[in-house]
């Protein structure tokens, strides 16, 4: 789809009247347009592939938010006068639901021995 869309701006590129002096030279408008066409076809894969590791990038992201409200969800365990957080896990999990959880279960195996 980027792709075609690219390959429409250089040929409408070379429509423009700024460009109408090409429209002597046939062959050369043409050339440039295959040129042009030729170039997006061989940065194609290299261009797919760096778009893929920035979005896995971008994905695995983690903001300072996102550490600010791990320190919020331990202070609220210990003081629960304070707002309890919010913040979402990229599992979709609570973030303060599921370390409680996991310190049930850690205090449960404790008590089991």
């Amino acid at each position: 789809m980027v792709h075609q869309i690219m390959k429409q701006i250089v040929t409408m590129a070379i429509n423009t009247p700024e460009c109408s002096d090409l429209a002597r030279f046939f062959n050369l408008k043409a050339e440039i347009i295959n040129s042009a066409s030729t170039t997006l076809d061989k940065l194609r894969k290299d261009t797919d592939a760096m778009v893929r590791t920035l979005v896995d990038m971008e994905a695995s992201y983690l903001s300072a938010s996102f550490f600010r409200e791990i320190v919020a969800a331990e202070s609220y365990a210990y003081d629960p006068t304070r707002p309890k957080p919010g913040f979402v896990t990229l599992t979709g999990e609570l973030l303060f639901e599921k370390r409680c959880e996991e310190k049930a279960e850690r205090r449960g195996r404790r008590r089991g021995r």
